[in-house]
């Protein structure tokens, strides 16, 4: 999707789409002629993206993405909010983000996930359809049919009896399955994170919820044997077992992954240890619990930055039970924890199949939402986010140390992609080159609002963005100015009761604010001006930045003023342009609560765009005045930048016959736009390549600036711009040429750091790397033949096509002169000697000349030849043919009662003239006939004895 510039030519963007070989598909005039383009075959999507990003035609470029319906299942119990763990109706966003990530996957039917645990009831009518079965078992028949050493295991093994069948009799086992993978989108109670799963019953926990760790590492070799790729641990213990640490390695081996509970004594398992969470193995991930507000349930949750690997949801979570087939129930823990991240696991499993366990475990700890309380307390810092661990692979993203500030601003900008990549690249929105380091620190030097774009693609050739926006902007600074009170007794006063707003004030100039204009403000009785209405009639003055409203607001003495109580406001504007001065006056006008009145005024200037706060009387010796009670100061129109000089008394009180003037923060900064410079010459005649360097002083102020470079090649006078001086917003095109010692350098590479220097105070020093190729001098005659090199037609022609075109084309660094030829008369050349810049190409027709009129029925070859004229290299050859075709066919004469009878055929519909002739030399016309039968003619002559003659058919 393309969006052209405003300024853009229609044709240089055209021209950009075809000389890539893109198609353009539709453009919707409505949306600014939005475009959407086909690449060409083949071509990577981020090299055209980044093409038309840098040619200065479009907005924006990015990919059409493909989009798809949301999908939300029919459980009840989770479309009446019973499941917050997957969608947080009273704290949107504190869940795992399970409807989002279900639009990408909800299935892993092929994944088998062991539960490891008091067993699950197999029959309940929410997790039958997901139990695993045993492919090799038939059920009830009394015998161990694939020799396991188990009867009838088929959803499972009971360690605590040693039989096949894993019934639940303590719920634990079944409520976390349902967490799991209860059947989704069935009508029926509630939905799995996984909505189709393959559920294996391992049960070594009795129904009390004890069992032996022989038991357990029972039930993790069956898992490991039977084929499951997840297993879920929601338990544990003080005591370190090496057989238990054996088993979970065995299972490590097999690439199965280990997810278990962190547990439930409110403990640092850095320092106080349980098994098998402490476990130093890479295949266990480790689950603390969060709670429906997205903090650690500090109540029971253990925690430990180097022993849990992430949170949640444990608390209040609502499941499958296991007291009948449709029993449900709510249970809190780390045990409930644990199987939403298997869930997870689950389905990266399903999506990410060629993913190593090491991979998804990475990939999983690298999605979550990273959250401040949770922080230190584990090693991801966040909870479990199934949308971004499932999002595309790769997935761009990326943290920023800073989203908004003054310029220049220096931003860190740290890459959090997901998935393998193969190559990044950053677009800082500012005009400035892309950027392809892992982890960049970029300089905003201007105001503005940046959209930064991180491009990833991945290893699979796979393209995917992400972009935040930083937002710039230059605040103000307040400063002492001299008191010049402006008599505003002669200006209209402004009708305005308690907390009143004026109408829209005239400033009668355009006053810059923040970086955006305004030509008009309206003012309020309570000591404010705005930019805008809304919010004005505060009564309560704030801090700034002030939330939510007023916004874009200057504020000379906020405070909760009543002119309806006394006094007057005035508003006006004084001087002549380009000096003029909007004044507002609030002239003795009391605090609602007291009866102690203030002057004040607030001063707009167009020509330094600065503003000036005058005290007249604050009455700083009592406690309602000198502005302890009020705020002073201006905010952006956006509520994000404000310079607040007091407010409430605090850090000073005003005095009377004062003045402050209020005024952007001054600065220079020297961006240079170039990451590199990159010269081509030839060898003793000069650059073959255009090059100039743009400087720009994105500050404020003035600054002088100088390059230098330590290489005799390239010139450093005065005249090149190499040392000057720059305004404030000003750019210098600084041309880049070079010296005579460089025509006489060896062909080859040579390299240099051009140093680009801010003289006035170091703002934006850096040094681009040049380099300098110098090539030898080389004229290079390429010859592009024509589509087709033959001419066709009947004897004595018309003859097509009109012409033939030859291409030549200069792929050498030197002009050249070219020569043309041919061998033979009956075809010429449209121009035969020309000039060649190097790069540039010639069209020249191949015609045929009368004689070819004169050439008999067959095929004609002869031969084109171009050269350089300079060369001795041997000449370019295009063979040229002509083909003439016979006009009578053997069969197609007879003498019929007495007169010859033939038929003339021609390969084009007539009509036609028939010639004749007695000796082939001289011809004459015979007859006029219309076509008939197509592309033949039939015709008849009367003979005298002993005559001959011969016949010819010619196009009219």
């Amino acid at each position: 999707l393309v969006l052209p510039k405003q300024t853009s030519s229609s044709v240089s963007l055209d021209d950009l789409h075809s000389r890539n070989g893109r198609h353009l598909l539709r453009a919707y005039k409505n949306l600014g002629n939005l475009q959407v383009v086909q690449l060409a075959p083949g071509e990577e999507l981020n090299e055209a993206l980044n093409e038309y990003k840098g040619s200065g035609l479009v907005e924006f470029a990015e990919p059409d993405y493909k989009l798809h319906a949301s999908v939300i299942p029919d459980d009840p119990q989770f479309a009446n909010g019973l499941q917050w763990a997957l969608r947080n109706t009273s704290f949107p966003g504190n869940d795992i983000h399970a409807t989002a990530g279900w639009d990408t996957l909800n299935s892993a039917s092929n994944i088998v996930v062991a539960i490891v645990d008091s067993g699950i009831r197999y029959t309940h009518e929410d997790l039958a359809a997901n139990m695993w079965v045993n492919p090799g078992e038939i059920a009830n028949n009394g015998a161990d049919d694939d020799g396991n050493g188990y009867v009838d295991d088929v959803h499972g093994f009971n360690a605590v009896n040693n039989t096949g069948d894993p019934m639940d009799d303590a719920g634990h086992g079944t409520h976390v399955a349902g967490i799991i993978g209860a059947v989704g989108n069935n009508g029926l109670g509630i939905c799995g994170i996984a909505w189709n799963v393959k559920l294996m019953a391992c049960k070594f926990l009795d129904s009390q919820g004890n069992g032996d760790t022989s038991d357990a590492i029972a039930c993790i070799n069956y898992a490991r044997k039977m084929g499951a790729k997840v297993i879920n641990a929601s338990w544990g213990g003080p005591d370190n077992s090496a057989a238990l640490l054996t088993a979970i390695s065995n299972a490590r081996a097999a690439g199965i992954i280990f997810v278990t509970a962190a547990g439930n004594d409110a403990e640092n398992l850095d320092n106080v240890p349980s098994y098998p969470a402490s476990y130093n193995l890479d295949n266990i991930v480790v689950v603390g619990a969060s709670t429906r507000s997205d903090t650690i349930d500090t109540s029971y949750s253990n925690y430990g930055a180097n022993s849990v690997d992430l949170f949640a949801p444990g608390s209040g979570i609502y499941s499958t039970y296991d007291t009948y087939d449709g029993a449900y129930t709510t249970m809190s823990g780390t045990s409930m924890a644990a199987p939403h991240v298997t869930g997870v696991v689950a389905l990266m499993g399903a999506r990410f199949s060629n993913l190593t366990y090491n991979q998804i475990i990475s990939r999983l700890l690298a999605s979550v939402d990273v959250i401040p309380s949770m922080t230190g307390k584990c090693k991801s810092g966040g909870r479990v986010n199934l949308a971004k661990a499932l999002g595309p692979n790769p997935t761009a993203n990326f943290a920023a140390s800073r989203l908004s500030g003054q310029p220049p601003l220096s931003v860190t900008f740290t890459n959090l992609s997901l998935g393998e990549l193969r190559s990044l690249s950053w677009d800082f929105g500012d005009g400035m080159p892309l950027n392809t380091n892992n982890n960049p620190t970029h300089v905003f030097a201007r105001n503005g609002d940046f959209r930064v774009q991180l491009t990833v693609i991945g290893t699979n050739g796979q393209t995917n963005a992400f972009d935040e926006t930083v937002k710039i902007s230059s605040n103000y600074q307040f400063i002492s100015e001299n008191y010049a009170w402006i008599d505003p007794s002669g200006m209209a006063p402004l009708t305005l009761s308690d907390n009143g707003v004026s109408d829209a004030q005239p400033l009668s100039f355009v006053f810059r604010f923040y970086d955006q204009t305004f030509e008009s403000i309206y003012v309020a009785a309570n000591g404010v001006l705005g930019f805008n209405n809304s919010g004005l009639t505060t009564t309560s003055n704030n801090s700034l930045t002030n939330s939510p409203e007023p916004k874009g607001i200057i504020c000379p003495y906020w405070d909760n003023l009543n002119p309806g109580a006394g006094g007057a406001i005035y508003a006006g504007v004084v001087g002549d342009a380009p000096h003029r001065r909007f004044v507002a006056s609030w002239v003795d006008v009391p605090r609602n609560s007291s009866p102690v009145p203030v002057t004040f005024q607030a001063i707009l200037e167009e020509d330094t765009r600065e503003i000036v706060f005058q005290y007249l009387e604050t009455h700083p010796e009592t406690t309602r005045g000198g502005a302890k009670r009020a705020t002073v100061g201006v905010e952006s129109p956006t509520g994000t930048t404000a310079a607040l000089y007091t407010y409430d008394g605090s850090p000073y009180v005003l005095k009377n016959y004062t003045a402050l003037r209020a005024k952007a923060r001054a600065y220079t900064y020297l961006l240079a736009h170039s990451e590199s410079i990159a010269l081509r010459a030839v060898q003793g005649i000069g650059l073959t390549t255009t090059n100039t360097l743009i400087l720009e002083n994105a500050g404020n102020q003035p600054l002088q600036y100088s390059l230098a470079i330590p290489a005799s090649w390239l010139d450093q006078s005065a005249s090149a711009g190499f040392n000057g001086t720059l305004v404030g917003g000003q750019t210098q095109a600084i041309p880049l040429a070079l010296t005579d010692a460089a025509l006489a350098l060896a062909p080859g590479f040579y390299q240099a750091g051009l140093t680009v220097s801010n003289t006035t105070d170091g703002a934006g020093n850096t040094t681009l790397p040049v380099t300098l190729e110098i090539q030898a001098p080389n004229a290079i005659l390429e010859l592009v033949p024509p589509v087709s090199n033959s001419f066709t037609g009947g004897l004595g022609g018309p003859f097509s096509p009109d012409f033939i075109t030859v291409r030549l084309h200069n792929a050498g660094n030197i002009p050249l002169n070219w020569a043309g030829s041919t061998n033979d008369s009956w075809f010429k050349l449209s121009t035969s000697a020309g000039f060649l810049a190097p790069g540039a190409s010639s069209d020249i027709r191949i015609s045929l000349t009368p004689a070819a009129a004169d050439d008999l029925s067959g095929t004609h070859a002869g031969s084109a030849f171009f050269r350089d004229a300079n060369s001795a290299a041997p000449a370019l050859e295009v063979p040229v043919l002509l083909d003439v075709r016979a006009k009578i066919t053997p069969t197609a004469a007879s003498i019929v009662n007495g007169q010859f009878q033939g038929q003339l055929t021609f390969p084009v519909d007539g009509p036609y003239i028939i010639e004749v002739s007695e000796d082939l030399q001289t011809w004459t016309e015979w007859a006029a006939n219309a076509t008939q039968n197509g592309q033949s003619v039939t015709f008849q002559d009367s003979l005298d004895n002993g005559a001959h003659r011969f016949y010819r058919l010619r196009g009219q």
